[in-house]
């Protein structure tokens, strides 16, 4: 029944005529400089990726050409192809969620119904020809932590070196921080330690609390933290030896999206 909703929601979505604004969002392409854009978001709600669609919209109408990449297993790359090149109708869809990630046993939020509208919101960047190409960096098979973030940094660098695009990623808010990752007592470097500095922003999404649908203890509804009040907003720290160099703002509280196709064990 979800995806049916989702399905439907998704046919029915206008192609964007316009972005919808975030203050201070042109901070993090108007340095020509600036080559990668890491955003970091908490896995499983539904207006991180909604932020994200904005802010991919907002860079593709600014002017530099982009190219998107996302925390989605490599060797799907294929149906990610596939599917922002389709028209985005019923067999297109059905298609795209034959992809294995979308069927995981554990979903942890990556596959959830917001990331399949993030996908179409892509698509629809795509077919207004504001957006180059949409690239899956998550390495399919590598031996632990360290091995997946030296992955998914090489498949960035290696995006970015091969064209002039300006590269906006979204991934967990682990991977885009540049602080060191601890695992079984040791300090792993993240993804975002391993770009280079002087052409990489790297910012991490925050909310004014609510709920995410994402695997802890246990796979499913979790608060992400208290309550806040902000609004909208991009802003850039510019302290050096931060982890981040700026935050993203949503100005609201976040709501749970629970997996696009419902899990296997359910």
């Amino acid at each position: 029944m979800l995806s049916m909703i989702t399905a439907f929601l998704i046919s029915t979505a206008p192609v964007p005529a316009q972005c919808r604004a975030v203050d201070g969002a042109d901070q993090l392409w108007s340095f020509g400089r600036v080559r990668l854009v890491l955003v970091g978001e908490v896995h499983g709600t539904a207006e991180q990726p909604l932020m994200f669609s904005d802010l991919a919209c907002l860079a593709a109408q600014s002017g530099r050409r982009v190219t998107v990449a996302l925390e989605w297993s490599d060797d799907e790359q294929k149906f990610v192809d596939a599917f922002i090149a389709s028209d985005g109708g019923a067999r297109a869809r059905t298609r795209f969620l034959q992809a294995p990630s979308w069927r995981t046993p554990g979903p942890d939020g990556r596959s959830s119904a917001a990331m399949l509208r993030l996908f179409d919101d892509l698509r629809q960047l795509r077919a207004a020809r504001l957006l180059r190409r949409v690239v899956a960096i998550s390495p399919a098979r590598y031996n632990g932590p360290t091995q997946r973030n030296a992955g998914m940094a090489h498949r960035l660098l290696s995006v970015s070196r091969t064209s002039n695009d300006l590269v906006i990623s979204l991934t967990g808010n682990v991977h885009a921080s540049r602080a060191p990752i601890a695992v079984g007592g040791q300090l792993i470097p993240s993804m975002a330690a391993l770009m280079p500095r002087a052409t990489t922003m790297s910012l991490a999404i925050f909310s004014n609390g609510g709920t995410a649908w994402n695997c802890q203890d246990n796979c499913g509804v979790h608060s992400t933290g208290p309550g806040r009040s902000e609004k909208r907003r991009v802003i850039l720290t510019n302290f050096p030896g931060q982890p981040f160099d700026g935050i993203i703002e949503l100005g609201t509280p976040v709501s749970a999206s629970p997996p696009a196709v419902p899990p296997l064990n359910k």
